[in-house]
């Protein structure tokens, strides 16, 4: 059966991804009042954690999907 180790180890980099962009925004919080770009950070860290998450529903519903042709061309 098809695993999707890749896609999952994607989402688990893309999780670890915004888990260090959050110590990035909380040790520089103070400095994202001065500068505009500081606001990428938080965006950077919303698109990582939502391409995490979609990935790793992806993975799931597609195991998903081959379990059920698996079993009906039993």
């Amino acid at each position: 059966m098809i695993r999707f180790e890749r896609t999952r180890r994607l989402a688990r980099l893309l999780y670890a991804g915004s888990g260090l962009l959050v110590f990035i925004i909380i040790f520089n919080a103070s400095r994202f009042y001065y500068d505009p770009l500081g606001s990428g950070y938080v965006l950077l860290f919303v698109f990582c954690l939502l391409l995490a998450t979609a990935l790793t529903q992806v993975a799931k519903d597609a195991e998903e999907a081959i379990r059920r042709v698996d079993k009906l061309s039993k």
